[in-house]
């Protein structure tokens, strides 16, 4: 024997595996059905159906429509109240310890930027000072282009472009 799954989404399903699954073992056909309880589809079309014949025998055609069902009003929740966060005393180690903590990321070197950020800050420039304003920055670094800048000079080229945009 071998476990089996199988996912069903309707009764008729279920009878058709019924029905495999008997023949397959050697039973006897079993007639097997299932009562089938009303969908929220048909119980609809009921209703509607029910208030067009009361609409017919009505002779204004306010009772043509039948009442929609009010909805009840949803409770509101009540708020969580905030729990106090834990705070936990410091915890003493020695300088090594504190090192091989941080896994010696206190002793790196901050991240050089990027060529976006450049990018942006020259295009800063440009905008509110002028073309000649960011050629002028590029021009300090022996550039006439962004991309020809080294990623050695992009700190250097981003406070330049600061310093050109606090001048008046």
């Amino acid at each position: 024997m071998f476990p089996m799954t199988i996912t069903l989404h309707h009764p008729a399903q279920l009878t058709a595996v019924m029905a495999a699954l008997g023949a397959a073992l050697g039973a006897p056909e079993i007639p097997f059905t299932l009562p089938t309880a009303p969908t929220v589809e048909a119980a609809a079309r009921a209703r509607l159906l029910e208030g067009l014949e009361r609409a017919t025998d009505a002779r204004d055609a306010d009772a043509a429509v039948p009442a929609v069902p009010a909805v009840p009003a949803v409770p509101a929740v009540p708020a969580v109240p905030a729990t106090k966060a834990e705070t936990k005393a410091p915890v003493e180690m020695t300088g090594a310890e504190a090192e091989k903590a941080l896994h010696g990321h206190a002793n790196k070197p901050a991240d050089q930027p990027d060529y976006t950020a450049v990018s942006k800050a020259i295009q800063a420039v440009a905008t509110a000072k002028g073309r000649a304003a960011a050629v002028t920055v590029l021009g300090k670094f022996s550039v006439a282009r962004g991309p020809e800048l080294k990623p050695e000079q992009y700190a250097g080229v981003i406070a330049a472009c600061n310093e050109a945009l606090l001048a008046g």
